[in-house]
């Protein structure tokens, strides 16, 4: 019972941390950066992510110029990729455990 409480309460920290860094660095954008917010098509929240992401988007964020903003892309990428390793780190122990246990 408690490894599920540990394993749960760090997945919420991290995604709650993640989701908190990619927010920052959307509205950081937005403020900083308007001429690159205007070139994404000034996105509405549900299409914010997916802007970010697409090739137009990508090329549009690697003319920024402000450091405000790339350090909280590099916050933003750091959070994310911790998140998704934590993940697959618990999926991978899981699997492991569910296969060699004598359950």
């Amino acid at each position: 019972m408690i490894i599920k409480v540990f394993v749960g309460a760090v997945w919420a920290i991290l995604m709650v941390r993640a989701g908190v860094a990619e927010f920052r660095y959307y509205r950081s954008v937005r403020l900083f950066e308007p001429s690159v917010w205007a070139q994404l098509g000034k996105p509405v929240f549900p299409r914010t992510g997916m802007v970010f992401v697409s090739k137009r988007g990508r090329e549009a964020l690697s003319g920024i110029t402000d450091e405000t903003v790339k350090q909280l892309a590099a916050s933003h990428r750091q959070a994310s990729l911790q998140f998704i390793a934590y993940v697959v780190l618990v999926l991978v122990a899981s699997i492991a455990y569910f296969k060699f246990a004598n359950v």
